[in-house]
């Protein structure tokens, strides 16, 4: 679900950012945010909490910003909270944190990757300069 876009220039805050909410559906997807809009990843089940790396061109600069995180074996949903800050493409990957993991011996059972692809374009009017990383 992708609530609307803002229509001005300026960059929105983040109280009032469009959000779009992403699951295990939409594993191995591309999804397109514009910069300043927020993305939830919330994955039902024991996974990992979801993280985020530039990809490709400029893979040293922050495209999405972690504003929160949550998740690990058998607490509930994996959810985390992102900022689009920078144009580019970007990856966040999770893996599932099922408890026999964390036993002695572990399980032999495979574990579950999800990755999506991020590719974050500039707002309507604005440039693909940078905005600020929020203050944690």
């Amino acid at each position: 679900m992708v609530s609307t876009p803002p229509t001005s220039g300026r960059v929105p805050d983040r109280s009032t950012a469009a959000v779009m909410q992403v699951g295990l559906s939409d594993n191995g997807r591309q999804v397109e945010v514009r910069r300043g809009e927020r993305l939830q990843v919330k994955l039902a089940g024991a996974w990992t909490a979801p993280v985020a790396g530039p990809v490709g061109e400029g893979a040293g600069l922050q495209v999405l910003h972690r504003d929160s995180a949550e998740g690990s074996s058998a607490q509930g949903p994996a959810v985390a909270m992102f900022t689009a800050v920078r144009v580019g493409l970007a990856s966040v990957v999770a893996f599932e944190d099922v408890p026999c993991r964390h036993m002695d011996p572990t399980c032999a059972r495979p574990q579950a990757h999800f990755e999506l692809t991020v590719l974050v374009i500039p707002p309507p009017g604005m440039s693909a300069g940078p905005l600020p990383v929020p203050a944690p």
